[in-house]
This record gives structure tokens, sequence and C-alpha cells, in this order.
């Protein structure tokens, strides 16, 4: 959803895999990361030990700002510490009864890097949606829209079609089930959201008219205008 997003805002998006330290392979990590974010970058980066900050600074340039997304306890404003080389953002530790993040940042923060550019810290995201993402979504998810080009039939659903280049792809293992899943889970996102919108301006619309029948059919003020 997040990468979605992004391209939908038209940022670049950049895949940061933090606390790469507590992997025992982040390099394989990254690479199984990209296969599903395709043409995106992935960067191991431990914010703790100092690896492999300075691929992400190169990405922090002058007139250039990096924003930070993600849960609580992903380690945002860690990252933003060891940009600026100094401690600008509070901190917690993960709680240790579930593993999951404190709410510590509760404002967004835009914080200049030394060089020039800057990164915005942002409170941890608890829930994502999409609203209206339908050309960020077909970029996040280019691998299956470029197997949908291979369908038949244009209008394909990819649901028992013949000569479903996608249903093809599922089969062999070109595609994975998890991705496909998540695919069509953001797809019923955005076509839910779609006719909720068209049905409140079709009323905002009704309303409208049933205003300007009252104001028509008003029998004019004696002595008005």
């Amino acid at each position: 959803v997040l990468l979605s997003l992004a391209h939908e805002s038209g940022a670049r998006p950049l895949v940061v895999l933090t606390k790469a330290d507590l992997a025992a392979d982040p390099a394989a990590l990254a690479r199984q990361l990209a296969a599903v974010a395709p043409g995106v970058p992935v960067l191991p980066v431990s914010a703790e030990l100092g690896l492999g900050l300075d691929p992400l600074r190169a990405e922090v340039a002058p007139g250039r700002t990096l924003g930070l997304l993600g849960p609580s306890g992903a380690g945002k404003s860690s990252l933003v510490n060891a940009l600026v080389g100094a401690v600008m953002m509070p901190t917690q530790a993960i709680r240790r009864v579930d593993g999951k993040g404190r709410h510590t940042t509760t404002w967004r923060a835009l914080v200049p890097i030394p060089g020039g550019g800057a990164v915005i810290d942002t409170p941890g995201v608890r829930a994502v949606g999409l609203l209206d993402g339908a050309a960020g979504l077909d970029r996040a998810f280019a691998d299956i829209a470029g197997l949908a080009e291979g369908c038949r039939y244009a209008d394909c659903g990819h649901d028992g079609e013949p000569a479903c280049a996608v249903r093809e792809a599922l089969h062999t293992g070109e595609l994975s089930t998890r991705r496909w899943e998540s695919w069509r889970r953001l797809q019923g996102e955005v076509a839910h959201e779609s006719r909720r919108r068209e049905a409140r301006v079709a009323a905002e619309r009704r309303g409208g008219w049933r205003s300007a029948r009252r104001r028509a059919a008003r029998p004019p003020t004696p002595g008005g205008y």
C-alpha cells in the first residue's frame, strides 16, 4: 500500500530495510523485498551500527527531501538521528511483551541534513488505505500489469478466462499467490472507494437540484427583488 501511495503522490519510492543488523542475511532479505517491489531500490540499513547509511545519504541531496513512512518501532527516528549525526528525535525501545514499537513520535518534523537536503520524520502508521490510487497501484504492481497485457482479452478479469497470462504465471510460479492476493485486495479497496465517491457526488447533485427546485417554486416576496 505504501508503495502505491508513493507512486500516486509523484514521489520516488525507496524501501529502507531498517535494523538490518538483526537479520542473519540482510542482503538475501533485501533481494526478497526487491522481488515484490520491481524497480524500487531496497537499502539494508542499521542506524545502531551505522551500516548502509552512505547509500541512503546519497538520496538526501540539496533540494531533495526524504519522507519516512512506517509503523511505530520501525526505526524511523533512529534513522533520522543517524543521518544527522546527532540526537534530533526521541526514541524508545520496542515493548518486550509483544515486540511492537512504542508510539514515540507524535508530530511531523522536517529535519535539515548536514550537506543539504532534509528528512521528514512522521508518527508511526497504524493503518493505511487507498482512496483513489489506481495509477499508483499499477506502478507498484507493474509486473502484474505487464502480465495482463499478454491476456487474450483486454478486459480479462483473470478469473477463468481462456488464454489468461496472469493465471498462467500463477500456475508456473512466475507470479506468487501472495502477491496476486495483495493486488486483488488493493484493487478491491480502490473500486470500493470509487463507488463510494460516485455515490456521494450523485447524492450531492440530487440535493443541489432539490434546493434549486424549491427556490424556483418559492413565490416572490412582495416588493422584493
